[in-house]
C-alpha cells in the first residue's frame, strides 16, 4: 500500500480540527449534582432520608413535602449556571460519595472544592465543635462542671457518653476532651446548663454565634446534635465554625489528642480514658492522613457519617466538610490532596500582590479629608489559588468602610513626613482603623480579602478634601495586566495545538511504518507462493519425464 504525502496532510488537518473543535477549557470545582434530588428553599431542604446510595432516587423526607415545582426550577437552573461555567482556569474537584462538601483555606476563607455547600443537612455530632467554641470563649479551662439530671437523663439507648453520674463535677478542660474526643452527650448538655442557663438558652447563643462567623443557613436547638428537625447546618456553614475554633490554639490541641484521662471525681475512684473517633489521626490506621490536625466526627440515622477534618502541609492549613458519605474517610482524604496538590499560596506584600495595584493612598486620605497618612494592612495575609494560576490573572474590587464609623474614629496624629506611605505596616491598634476591604478574585472566585487601616501623618490640604472623581469607579472590579494574561492564553493554546499536532504526526508515521511493514510482509509471502508453486511445477514436470522414461525403458526390454 502506497501511502502519499498529499493524503497525509490532509488527514492531519483533519484530525487536527476534530480535537481542536472538541477541546474544552472549561473545569469547575463542583461535582457533579444528583439530577434527581430536588433540594427546596429555607428549612425545607433539609435530607432525613436513609438512602445514601448516589446511584438512586432520594426519597423526600417530610421536611421536603412542601417544596413547589417553582422551586425546582429555581434549583435546576442554579445546577445549569454551576456545570456550564466556559474558559474556567479553577481545577476540576475529585468526584465523592459525600451528598454535600467543601473544602476552604483556614488562613485566607477561599472556596478551593464545593459541593452543594449551602444545602440544608443534618450534622449529628460536628455541632460539638460550636459547642467548643462557646465554652472556649465564655469559660476558664479550671472552672467546675457540674453534671444535672437532666444532663444525664435526657439520652437515648446508644447515645455516646463517658458514664457521669448526677451532682459529678468536672473541669472545663475535662469537659472539652470528653465532648470533642468521645462525644459524649452529657457533657454537651451540661457545658450548655453551664453557660446559657439551659438548653434553650445556650441554642440561642449558638445560633447568634453562628450568624456572627457566616454561617447563615443554620439553625440549631442543641449543645449536641441529636436528631431534630428543627436543627440543621451546612456545609459551607460548619467550615466558618471550624475556622472561627481555629482562632483558639486549645481547640487545635484538644482535637488532635488521641487520648485523654479524666481523672478521679468525688463520687468515682475510676479514671476514665477518652479516645479520638478520628481515624485519620492513628498513623497505624489506613485512614490515617499525613499532616492531619485533628477534628470531629458524627453520625445518626438521619444524618448518615458527617465529617469535619483540619490539616496543613508546607504552612498551609485546610478545613474540610463532609456531609451524608458512606465512604467518608475516601471523600476527605481525596478532597484534601486535592487541596493540597492542585492550589498554592499566594502571600500580599510588596514584592507580589500589594495592596492594592495602582491604588494612590494619598489620594484615598484626601478623599476622606484624613490628609496624607500611612495606609496599612496586617502581614502575614495570603490568597489562596490554583497551583499554575498566573498572578497576572488575579483581580480585586475595593469597598470602603461605613464613612460615619470611619469618622467616628480619632486617630493618633504623628510627626512623619507627609510623603512617607508604609503599605506593609501591621495596622494592630485602635489608632488605625480599617478604611476599606480588599477583596481579591481568581477565575470569579474570591480567594482572599483584607482591611486597610491608616493612621494620619498630616492635615488635610487645602482643595483636597473632593470625594468625587477618584471613588466614582472605586468598587468596580479591576482587572490586572488583562493584555498580557490574553497573550499567555494564547501562547498555551498554540503550544497545545502544536503538541497535539506532533502527536498526530507521531501516530500517522507510526502507522506508515506498520503499514509497510504488513505491506513488505504480504510481498514476501506472495514471494515465497510462487516460488514453491514453480519448484512443484518443477518436481512434478521432472516426475513425469521420469516415468515416461522408465515407461519407454520397460517397453523395449520386454520387445526384446
Amino acid at each position: 500500500m502506497k501511502f502519499k504525502i498529499k493524503n497525509l496532510f490532509i488527514y492531519i488537518f483533519v484530525l487536527m480540527y476534530i480535537l481542536t473543535s472538541s477541546i474544552s477549557y472549561s473545569s469547575t470545582v463542583f461535582a457533579e449534582p444528583d439530577e434527581n434530588e430536588v433540594q427546596a428553599d429555607d428549612n425545607s431542604d433539609i435530607e432525613s432520608d436513609e438512602d445514601e446510595d448516589e446511584d438512586e432516587d432520594d426519597e423526600d423526607s417530610d421536611l421536603e413535602d412542601s417544596e413547589s415545582n417553582d422551586e425546582t426550577e429555581n434549583t435546576n437552573s442554579k445546577t445549569t449556571d454551576v456545570s456550564n461555567e466556559s474558559n474556567s482556569l479553577w481545577p476540576e474537584g475529585p468526584k465523592i460519595k459525600g451528598k454535600t462538601a467543601i473544602v476552604i483555606d483556614a488562613e485566607s476563607g477561599a472556596i478551593l472544592y464545593e459541593k452543594k455547600k449551602d444545602k440544608q443537612m443534618y450534622p449529628a455530632s460536628i455541632t460539638k465543635i460550636l459547642t467548643c467554641l462557646l465554652t472556649l470563649e465564655n469559660c476558664d479551662m479550671k472552672d467546675n462542671v457540674t453534671m444535672s439530671h437532666f444532663a444525664v437523663y435526657n439520652l437515648r439507648y446508644g447515645d455516646a457518653h463517658i458514664g457521669l453520674k448526677e451532682g459529678e463535677t468536672i473541669s472545663v478542660e475535662d469537659c472539652l476532651y470528653a465532648l470533642m474526643l468521645a462525644s459524649a452527650n452529657e457533657v454537651a448538655y451540661g457545658l450548655s446548663e453551664h453557660i446559657g442557663g439551659s438548653v434553650e438558652g445556650f441554642a440561642e447563643m449558638m445560633n447568634n454565634k453562628a450568624k456572627e462567623v457566616g454561617a447563615l443557613n443554620s439553625h440549631f436547638v442543641n449543645p449536641n446534635g441529636l436528631p431534630d428537625e428543627n436543627h440543621y447546618t451546612t456545609a459551607y456553614d460548619m467550615a466558618m465554625i471550624t475556622k472561627a475554633a481555629l482562632k483558639y490554639d486549645q481547640f487545635s490541641k484538644i482535637v488532635g489528642t488521641k487520648m485523654h484521662v479524666i481523672g478521679k471525681t468525688k463520687m468515682t475512684n475510676e479514671k476514665r480514658y477518652t479516645n479520638n473517633f478520628h481515624r485519620m489521626l492513628y498513623e497505624d490506621n489506613k485512614e490515617y492522613y499525613q499532616g492531619i490536625i485533628g477534628g470531629k466526627t458524627g453520625y445518626t440515622e438521619e444524618s448518615g457519617n458527617t465529617l469535619v477534618t483540619i490539616a496543613e502541609r508546607d504552612g498551609r492549613k485546610l478545613i474540610c466538610v463532609v456531609l451524608k458519605s458512606k465512604k467518608i474517610y475516601e471523600d476527605t482524604k481525596d478532597l484534601l490532596d486535592f487541596g493540597f496538590e492542585k492550589f498554592k499560596s499566594v502571600t500580599i506584600d510588596e514584592s507580589t500582590i500589594t495592596s492594592p495595584t495602582g491604588m494612590c493612598y494619598n489620594k484615598l486620605a484626601q478623599a476622606l479629608g484624613k490628609g496624607i497618612m500611612t495606609v496599612s494592612y496586617p502581614n502575614g495575609n495570603y490568597l489562596t489559588v490554583p497551583a499554575n494560576a498566573d498572578e497576572n490573572d488575579i483581580t480585586y474590587e475595593i469597598a470602603l468602610k461605613d464613612e460615619n464609623t470611619t469618622d467616628s474614629t480619632k486617630p493618633t496624629t504623628t510627626n512623619e513626613t507627609a510623603s512617607t506611605t508604609k503599605p506593609t505596616e501591621k495596622a494592630d491598634s485602635p489608632s488605625t482603623p480599617p478604611v476599606a476591604t480588599v477583596t481579591y478574585y481568581y477565575d470569579n472566585k474570591e480567594v482572599g480579602s483584607i482591611d486597610i487601616s491608616y493612621k494620619v501623618t498630616a492635615s488635610p490640604k487645602e482643595g483636597n478634601d473632593d470625594k468625587g472623581g477618584f471613588f466614582k469607579n472605586i468598587t468596580k472590579k479591576k482587572t490586572v495586566n488583562f493584555f498580557s494574561s490574553s497573550i499567555m492564553k494564547a501562547i498555551r493554546l498554540l503550544g497545545l495545538i502544536l503538541g497535539i499536532t506532533l502527536l498526530i504526526l507521531i501516530i500517522l508515521a507510526i502507522r506508515i511504518a506498520h503499514i509497510n511493514k504488513v505491506n513488505r510482509k504480504r510481498k514476501e509471502e506472495r514471494r515465497r507462493k510462487r516460488l514453491e508453486i514453480r519448484e512443484r511445477e518443477r518436481r512434478e514436470q521432472e516426475e513425469s519425464y521420469r516415468r515416461d522414461r522408465e515407461h519407454r525403458t520397460n517397453r523395449d526390454n520386454h520387445m526384446r
